[in-house]
């Protein structure tokens, strides 16, 4: 390496050290290079979009609607218990607050967004009902 190039080196280091933001710096610098990675939505897929999203507040309403009369209709036949997702650890598991049975639903990994929604709205409305209603156990 010439001395020119170890000098332009040297200086280019130098520089690049000064240069350098403290390492408990937390500035960052996004710079538009103009390009688009991905496609931006055209109107139709945007109104796709929200078609879907209606139907899916639509499923997720009916889906809390169902767990919420589950739990009405358990509730009239005395049939108080919460549901939970998982592995029983015994044969007949309690709640420690309330005192009602779980029902175990299957495993968590299998169970889905609206369907977590119905077991949500289920235990909600037995939880409600218990409140009103502490004295009562299974």
């Amino acid at each position: 390496m010439s001395a020119k190039a170890c000098i332009y080196l040297a200086a280019l280091i130098g520089v690049t050290a000064v240069a350098q933001p403290p390492v408990d710096s937390i500035d960052v610098i996004l710079e538009d290079n103009g390009k688009r990675d991905g496609k931006i939505l055209n109107d139709a897929a945007i109104a796709d979009f929200k078609q879907l999203t209606h139907k899916f507040q639509l499923q997720l309403k009916a889906a809390v609607a169902l767990g919420e009369a589950a739990a009405n209709h358990d509730i009239k036949a005395h049939r108080f218990r919460l549901r939970d997702c998982g592995k029983p650890v015994g044969t007949r598991e309690v709640d420690s607050d309330t005192g009602y049975m779980l029902e175990w639903i299957g495993p968590c990994d299998h169970v889905d967004t609206l369907f977590k929604a119905e077991v949500k709205a289920y235990n909600r409305t037995m939880l409600a009902w218990h409140a009103k209603h502490p004295k009562h156990r299974e």
